[in-house]
């Protein structure tokens, strides 16, 4: 639901309150924060999440393109296009769906 509507603060909410609790977060929790992100075209959270999750977890397909969606709700080209180099020089699999 915090994705959908872009809530990100509650979003962090939750992350905090799963930490807190001892709960892992995988691949579809870190997705759906980097989502909430895009949906409000908020690159600099988008980033955060991903980051975090980059070094917690394998970035999913599913946070390649809610990072990439987070840059063009953001008219911010540049930025996708440096996501995409970083991930194809990292090796990771960007889906055809984060170029259109």
């Amino acid at each position: 639901a915090c994705a959908n509507s872009g809530n990100t603060g509650r979003a962090r909410h939750w992350y905090d309150k799963m930490r807190r609790d001892r709960v892992s977060p995988n691949e579809k929790t870190f997705g759906k924060l980097v989502e909430a992100a895009a949906m409000k075209g908020d690159i600099a959270t988008a980033e955060e999440w991903l980051k975090v999750m980059d070094q917690e977890n394998e970035v999913s397909e599913v946070a390649v393109c809610a990072m990439i969606h987070a840059c063009a709700q953001a008219r911010r080209s540049d930025k996708a296009e440096q996501w995409l180099k970083h991930f194809e020089t990292k090796g990771q699999p960007v889906p055809l769906e984060a170029y259109g």
